[in-house]
Order: structure tokens, then sequence, then C-alpha cells
């Protein structure tokens, strides 16, 4: 049987939101859909060079998150997606390309997903 669709409530919301945090222009572009959620942060130049995802389960209070690509000993995008999955309930992915030597700027983006967006 054919599932009914809801048009007041779309299965995909796409959103793009350019920030200038600290003199710095950052992309944050999100697909939100029913039960989760796909953040890609980036700066000028787009690309998508790691993706992590984490998820709520029963066994564990915080939300679990693994690395799907990249580089495996950068914990920045899974402990993004960490934070926000534990905030929002939902599955979470993330692609959080921004230099991590700038320890301002990850904080920043950080507070203004969870004030703006996720919320």
């Amino acid at each position: 049987m054919a599932e009914e669709v809801d048009n007041n409530n779309p299965a995909l919301k796409i959103e793009h939101k350019p920030y200038t945090i600290n003199d710095t222009l950052v992309h944050i572009h999100i697909l939100h859909l029913n039960n989760s959620q796909m953040l890609w942060i980036n700066k000028n130049t787009p690309s998508m060079e790691n993706l992590a995802v984490a998820t709520q389960t029963k066994y564990e209070k915080s939300a679990t998150a693994v690395n799907l690509l990249g580089d495996m000993s950068d914990p920045i995008s899974a402990n993004l997606a960490q934070r926000l999955s534990k905030r929002t309930g939902k599955q979470t992915y993330v692609s959080c390309n921004l230099p991590g030597t700038d320890t301002e700027l990850l904080p920043k983006v950080e507070q203004l997903l969870i004030r703006d967006l996720i919320l």
C-alpha cells in the first residue's frame, strides 16, 4: 500500500546559509530529512574531504559516531555529528571541511548551527 504524501511537511528540505565569521566566509548546507540530517560545512572552495555519521542508540548516553570518508584520524566531523545527533535526536551526517588550526572558527560554527539551523 502506498504511503500518503503530506505536502505541508516535505520529506526533504534543503538550506544554504553563508556566514561571515572572523572575516572568513563559511558555507553551511543542510539537507533535512524526516529522521535524519546532513550538514556540509566548508569555506570558499566546495569540497567533501570527509564524512561522518552519528546516531543515538539505546545502549549509550552519547550518540555513536563513525567516520565514513576521508582521514579516519581526523575527529572533527565525527565529534560535531555526535554532539548534533545527541542534541536533535536525529541521525546526523557531517562533512566539516574547515581548517582544524583555526580554534575559534569551529565553536562559532557549532553555535550558529544550534541557534539558527538545528533547533
